[in-house]
């Protein structure tokens, strides 16, 4: 390093040689400003000594740069004190300038929901996060919840729009954190939202039953279309009050559903459908299930949609039978125990069968 000695007396210099080997450790008592070569000057800072059991030090760092960090640990013994080997360095960017704003925010209603675009920033990896507002317009993020929405690149759905709330923007987050200023505010004007969810659900033999939520504002009801794929009727003649129908007509086809909601001035929403896929489920092998093991079965799912009704199988005459075998519950086999009163005998617990319950839709009751 170019000096020599543990110590330094007061108002001499220490010149620290960058070219050289590398510094294992600087102490400074008392703690002070070193004044190294100005030329190439370093900066060496002591930052802390923790007491007790403290594992956490948070250092506010004057820059944005790369920074080197290590630890070691101090036992105090017969008023001495001995430090252990600092740990290995640990490489942390401090960052603390936000990335640019995004721009060009735009808003479009969509069956799904609210749909956002926006100019992706450029220069770093960010990501995004999107606020709504009842207000006119949003001038700053601060206190607004991000949106729940569904973001792909530049682009966001909001597929729940609130009702009241038709004002946006867009902020921009970097790795450390730091989120941009909002993008430019948009309002949209929407009278009337489309349904903001909706299900089909059809099991075993059952007539499927379709379901869907709305968000709320000006209605007066609901008009449901129904039928096979590309055939759906409106099967409402006054207005539906319900959120859910069930489809009497279903035949095992493709179906298709829509829900189109209706305000009191009967001006209606884009409408939210849903398909219903006709497919088939069958066994991939004809093993036997074992009792008192665990079985894996293999199903193969067979989409039969883009099939006619010539094309598709027969369906099986036995469905109820089908099910039975498919929902049994196997016992697990309980342990083998020893009664304490026996000698080299083990006492096995009664065998017990799985209970059969017969169905009246079975031919064959066994």
């Amino acid at each position: 390093m170019g000096n020599r000695g543990t110590e330094i007396d007061s108002g001499l210099s220490l010149l620290v040689d960058t070219d050289g080997p590398a510094i294992r450790r600087i102490v400074l008592d008392p703690a002070s400003p070193i004044q190294n070569d100005t030329q190439s000057p370093v900066t060496l800072t002591v930052l802390t000594r923790l007491e007790g059991q403290t594992l956490v030090f948070q250092d506010a760092t004057p820059m944005d740069g790369t920074y080197l960090y290590s630890v070691s640990s101090l036992r105090s013994e017969n008023g001495q004190e001995a430090e252990s080997s600092p740990s290995a360095p640990v490489s942390v960017e401090a960052d603390a300038q936000a990335p640019d704003a995004p721009q060009d925010l735009t808003l479009l209603l969509i069956p799904l929901g609210i749909e956002a675009q926006w100019q992706a920033v450029t220069g770093e990896a960010v990501v995004y996060r999107l606020y709504r507002s009842d207000a006119m317009q949003i001038t700053s993020a601060q206190g607004l919840p991000p949106v729940e929405a569904t973001f792909n690149g530049a682009k966001a759905l909001d597929r729940k729009p609130s009702p009241t709330a038709h004002t946006y923007v867009v902020t921009a987050v970097d790795p450390a954190g730091n989120e941009s200023a909002p993008s430019n505010s948009v309002y949209l004007n929407f009278d009337l939202l489309p349904a903001d969810t909706i299900t089909v659900e059809q099991a075993d033999d059952a007539q499927p039953v379709l379901s869907w939520t709305h968000p709320g504002g000006s209605l007066a009801g609901f008009d449901v279309y129904m039928g096979p794929v590309g055939q759906s009727v409106k099967v409402n003649t006054d207005l539906v009050s319900a959120t859910q129908l069930t489809d009497t007509g279903y035949s095992g086809d493709p179906r298709e559903y829509s829900v189109i909601a209706v305000d009191a001035n009967d001006v209606e929403s884009q409408a939210r459908a849903i398909r219903l896929p006709a497919i088939r489920a069958e066994r991939t092998d004809a093993k036997l299930l074992r009792r008192g093991i665990m079985n894996k079965l293999e199903y193969t799912v067979t989409n039969l949609s883009g099939q006619t009704d010539g094309q598709r199988p027969a369906p099986d005459p036995h469905p109820a039978r089908q099910r039975a075998s498919q929902r049994t519950l196997l016992p697990f086999r309980q342990p083998e125990q020893r009664h304490p009163g026996d000698r080299g005998r083990l006492r096995r617990p009664a065998r017990r069968r799985a209970p059969y319950r017969h169905r009246a839709d079975d031919p064959q009751p066994r």
